[in-house]
């Protein structure tokens, strides 16, 4: 089911890119502003005027910067993708060792009350 609340956006600054836009919009001074003014009973449910929408602060660099920056950005989230799977890997096999150790101490805890018991 879609949101009534969506709008549709059209870029009226000339050389603004598409993904520069979308990086700006959320993060930064223009994320900042448009939290602060949107509004909304539930944070589920906040709601953003196009008025508001269009007066969101968002600086436009030239092209080949702009570019640049969402390349660097694409780059980086990449690599922290690639390090959470990394690290939960790795806590996947601490956990998978700490249950194995656990595990061994008590077979040899029983085996040794077993032996005293004998």
């Amino acid at each position: 089911m879609l949101s009534d609340k969506i709008i549709r956006a059209k870029l009226v600054q000339p050389g603004a890119s598409p993904a520069w836009v979308a990086m700006c919009i959320n993060c930064g001074p223009a994320a900042d502003f448009l939290r602060e003014k949107q509004t909304g009973m539930d944070a589920a449910q906040m709601n953003i005027s196009q008025q508001r929408l269009s007066m969101a602060p968002i600086l436009v660099p030239a092209a080949a910067e702009q570019h640049r920056i969402v390349a660097k950005i694409d780059e980086l989230m990449a690599l922290i993708d690639r390090l959470e799977q990394h690290l939960t890997k790795q806590f996947e096999a601490h956990q998978a060792f700490a249950a194995a150790a656990v595990h061994h101490l008590d077979t040899d805890g029983d085996a040794a009350r077993d032996a005293s018991a004998a």
